[in-house]
């Protein structure tokens, strides 16, 4: 036991030796980090690692690579206290840094309202696909369960449809969203003033004019609905998107279909119960993600009465 600690001890002593020996190896005869890039990057994350104060006088080093892992342990070790060194970092010259500050920024989301906040003002900024797409993942705003009559185990009496109306084919207001910043413009409010939008028919966007494009795009469409009748329930049915959707009736939240391809063109429904307006104008808004070829609301969209 007394030789196996001896040996464990020898070895431990020889790990260090060698490690301030490679620190040392890639420092100039001035002390200095070495110029060489490999060299430095290693140098600095094994000086890291023996002293953690050096973090925060390289968050502005000349390398990149240096900045992004001083960003990276400085998050792990201070966490929110880091935020104000994050939103220096959104705005890095080096793209990568910029991602590293978002996806810091997204895993303190969660229990931080200011990371949430400082996500959604960035977004607009952000300069990559990959950045707007953490940034919006992470500070989406919109939650809600999709509960339908008809799946309520509660409810024992048949549901049955007592009227239905199609929303119309063509006359759709619509627009991309490539920043996917428009759900913080308030797109989905019931005075949202749409005219600018392009119309849009039901159908992939990309035989109407909208060619190449792939990522997140809006649709409008205002309807009436009759004087209130005896109902149970209020459901939108949408017969197929390409390829995920969100969905607001008159401003208010309904649910999302996400089921990335798996969800391409099949059938879906939301519960709009408490949302609808009876005997006036209402107002249907559904963003659209799709990531690779044809997208759109590609099929009908019609809207049933359940007593």
């Amino acid at each position: 036991m007394k030789l196996a600690k001896s040996i464990s001890s020898t070895v431990c002593l020889a790990l260090a030796a060698a490690m301030a020996i490679a620190v040392a190896s890639c420092r100039s005869p001035h002390g200095n980090l070495d110029d060489h890039p490999v060299r430095r990057r290693q140098a600095f994350r094994a000086a890291v690692a023996e002293n953690p104060s050096l973090i925060r006088s390289h968050l502005d080093d000349s390398d990149e690579e240096i900045r992004r892992y001083a960003l990276y342990c400085l998050v792990k070790a201070d966490g929110t206290a880091a935020l104000p060194q994050l939103r220096k970092a959104l705005a890095d010259s080096d793209l990568l840094v910029e991602l590293t500050a978002v996806e810091a920024l997204a895993g303190l989301a969660p229990q931080s309202a200011e990371a949430r906040a400082l996500l959604t003002e960035a977004l607009p900024t952000l300069r990559t696909a990959a950045a707007r797409e953490t940034a919006v993942k992470a500070s989406w705003p919109f939650h809600r369960d999709i509960k339908l009559l008809r799946n309520d185990a509660s409810w024992d009496h048949e549901v049955t449809v007592v009227q239905k109306i199609d929303l119309p084919l063509k006359g759709w207001r619509f627009m991309t969203d490539p920043q996917q910043d428009a759900h913080t413009k308030n797109v989905f409010g019931t005075d949202f003033d749409d005219s600018g939008w392009r119309t849009m028919d039901i159908g992939y966007w990309e035989f109407q004019g909208v060619d190449d494009y792939n990522g997140i795009a809006w649709y409008r469409i205002r309807f009436t609905l009759p004087d209130k009748i005896d109902h149970n329930a209020v459901e939108i049915h949408f017969d197929g998107v390409d390829e995920s959707a969100w969905v607001w009736l008159n401003g208010i939240y309904l649910g999302c279909h996400d089921l990335g391809e798996m969800g391409v063109d099949m059938p879906f429904a939301m519960d709009g119960t408490q949302e609808a307006r009876w005997g006036g104008e209402n107002v249907l808004t559904v963003r659209i993600l799709d990531t690779g070829r044809a997208g759109g609301i590609t099929k009908p969209v019609h809207i049933e009465i359940l007593k």
